[in-house]
């Protein structure tokens, strides 16, 4: 760490347990201007202020981690995010139960009210839910994500035909829609095939996965954009083979973009 931090800020938590000042001793060691921070009211105000002072606020487009709306309350109102700099939170939709219907989405929106950080909600776009879609734009939703492939909160991955209808009502309204682009049910067969073998070692995972699973599933995406005239954009995208299809679609004019992850650019399994 020496060299590392001097002449930096540093905010510290915990400091009511004693760990906060251990820490806090040995990076003032080190050159650096320390705070320490408790999660109160006022503690917030005085770390997002002194962030906001050397760095943008950060945006957090894809919090998923929150599956019980017992803590929706908690996680959308609480310090966390601004304690870090984030001042931005979009959540994503797959909670129990998940933001797929104009009820859910207004229960958290309720919920949010006293949110310290700026929120968007998503919506889902899914197989038993098209009818909904309306209500959920009129609602607020600030976007959609369709999970092409099943995915944490056990959501079936909808049909071809519902994300063409969901596509064609989304795009009325200019809605992105966010894509967790993989094929269900290459990926099912595989796994099966696999698991069929005794093949359930933690690498099996990936076998059950090859790059073909999102390639298909962001050609066909792009072809019901194309189609359709709906906005999407391509979500944690984990193989170069993957650009190939979505380079072609923007070319043709398609609505499509896309981002990956640091996991994906420093490893290979």
């Amino acid at each position: 760490m020496a060299g590392r931090v001097a002449g930096k800020k540093a905010f510290v938590t915990g400091a009511a347990q004693g760990l906060g000042e251990a820490i806090a001793r040995k990076l003032a060691l080190e050159g650096a201007s320390v705070f320490l921070t408790d999660v109160n009211e006022e503690k917030v105000r005085a770390t997002a202020a002194a962030l906001a002072a050397d760095f943008p606020g950060q945006v957090h487009a894809a919090a998923q981690d929150v599956r019980d709306p017992a803590r929706w309350e908690a996680v959308l109102t609480e310090a966390a995010a601004a304690m870090g700099g984030v001042t931005t939170v979009f959540e994503m939709p797959n909670t129990s139960p998940p933001t797929g219907t104009p009820e859910m989405l207004a229960d958290k929106f309720e919920r949010a009210k006293s949110a310290r950080v700026d929120f968007g909600l998503y919506g889902l776009l899914a197989e038993d839910n098209i009818d909904q879609l309306e209500g959920l734009i009129a609602g607020g939703a600030a976007a959609f994500k369709c999970f092409m492939g099943n995915t944490t909160g056990n959501l079936p991955s909808p049909s071809t035909g519902a994300m063409l209808e969901g596509f064609e009502i989304i795009a009325k309204h200019g809605h992105r829609i966010s894509l967790h682009a993989e094929t269900a049910s290459i990926m099912a067969w595989r796994q099966q095939k696999l698991m069929a073998a005794g093949r359930n070692a933690p690498l099996d995972h990936l076998a059950a996965r090859p790059a073909v699973v999102a390639i298909e599933a962001v050609t066909r995406a792009a072809v019901l954009a194309e189609w359709t005239g709906a906005r999407i954009h391509v979500l944690h995208i984990s193989s170069a083979d993957e650009l190939r299809p979505l380079r072609e679609a923007q070319l043709r004019g398609v609505d499509i973009t896309g981002e990956t992850c640091p996991c994906y650019l420093m490893l290979d399994s």
